[in-house]
């Protein structure tokens, strides 16, 4: 895992480990703004599936059906504010979800962090004149999103 070197390796780096983020200037805008937001968190690390919205199928009649299996080892809420983030930003889902979905002591920084998981890839397609899809937009997109985790509390999840 550790020399990985795709789009999605550099966002984990971008939003773990501090990397130099890359882009156009609306994605690093939105990068930076995040950025100052940026604290240690405290819980454990284990191996979590980084990427499992899009990659996880459901049907009424099948189990579900795990697609790709994308490891990173991060606290296991990250794979649960990487869901919820991605649902708000690119599936329409109400941004009380940000909420709901607390499942961790660390959760605004978590959340901080999928955000800043996503933007990595796109600034380094935007980069390289590559954004394609929902990218195009995904920087005027987030701004919602990017407003409420930062309007967030810190310290426990509601109903803690």
């Amino acid at each position: 895992m550790d020399i990985r070197d795709d789009p999605w390796a550099f966002g984990d780096r971008l939003a773990w480990e501090g990397a130099e983020p890359e882009g156009d200037a609306e994605t690093l805008e939105v990068i930076a703004r995040l950025r100052r937001h940026l604290a240690p968190v405290s819980s454990p690390e284990q191996v979590i599936h980084g990427d499992i919205l899009p990659n996880v199928l459901l049907s009424d009649r099948l189990p579900p059906a795990v697609i790709d299996w994308p490891p990173y080892f991060r606290p296991v809420a990250t794979a649960n504010a990487v869901a919820v983030t991605d649902a708000v930003t690119f599936r329409g889902a109400s941004l009380s979800l940000l909420d709901a979905w607390a499942s961790a002591e660390d959760w605004k920084q978590l959340l901080i962090r999928a955000l800043l998981y996503r933007l990595g890839p796109t600034g380094f397609f935007a980069a390289r004149n590559r954004l394609m899809g929902s990218l195009v937009t995904h920087a005027r997109r987030v701004g919602p999103v990017v407003d409420a985790v930062l309007a967030l509390g810190e310290g426990r999840p509601s109903g803690s």
